[in-house]
């Protein structure tokens, strides 16, 4: 029995220590966050997979598709309606991108179609503020694309925090963008879809 139970009890004690060194490792991993600011001057999106572009100087964002956020774009004519991008949360961790901010709604100016929204979703209150969080990836800026862009007639600054959880490149881990610019001016993404400027210029701040 002695035979038997020591040879396992070195064994456990082996185990146990080694789970130990991988937790501290675990645990000692550095987690960095980076602040930059980011200056956007064009928002885009594309018609045949609702994604939204956001162009900015230094990355352009390209977010996948969020119902709610892609009917409020839809509706971003109406009165009483703000996108409050410039004060809500940005993270990113190498190419990929969250942002969570809220649309803000004057439902006694608003259109009846997005106040009728509002109200299937459970919003009663006169002044609305509606949660949006969007998820995407992040590319390296094109000059070329920047420049061609349709701007704002303003640039809305905001704060991103960027996470690094090791020592290495962060941009190395970054592609070029896919967005492009057609021989006739036009801007495209791979593939050839031609992208539309939202039109955000009176409602974003």
């Amino acid at each position: 029995m002695k035979k038997v139970f020591f040879p396992l009890l070195g064994l456990f004690i082996a185990i146990f220590l080694s789970l130990g060194c991988m937790s501290k490792a675990l645990w000692e991993d550095d987690v960095i966050y980076v602040p930059y600011q980011e200056k956007l001057d064009a928002f885009m999106s594309n018609p045949q997979d609702g994604t939204v572009v956001f162009v900015g100087e230094k990355y352009h964002y390209i977010f996948s598709k969020n119902d709610d956020f892609n009917f409020l774009l839809a509706h971003r004519t109406s009165k009483g309606l703000i996108f409050d991008v410039s004060h809500g949360y940005h993270n990113t961790n190498n190419d990929t991108v969250q942002s969570n901010f809220s649309v803000k709604v004057d439902k006694s100016i608003a259109d009846k179609e997005l106040v009728e929204w509002l109200q299937k979703k459970g919003y009663t209150q006169s002044k609305v503020d509606f949660p949006i969080y969007i998820e995407g990836k992040r590319y390296i800026a094109d000059k070329k694309v920047n420049a061609v862009a349709q701007k704002l007639s303003k640039v809305f600054v905001i704060n991103i925090n960027e996470q690094k959880v090791d020592k290495g490149n962060i941009v190395g881990k970054i592609l070029l963008t896919p967005l492009a610019v057609a021989g006739d001016g036009v801007l495209v993404v791979v593939g050839g879809v031609v992208l539309i400027f939202a039109g955000l210029d009176s409602v974003v701040r």
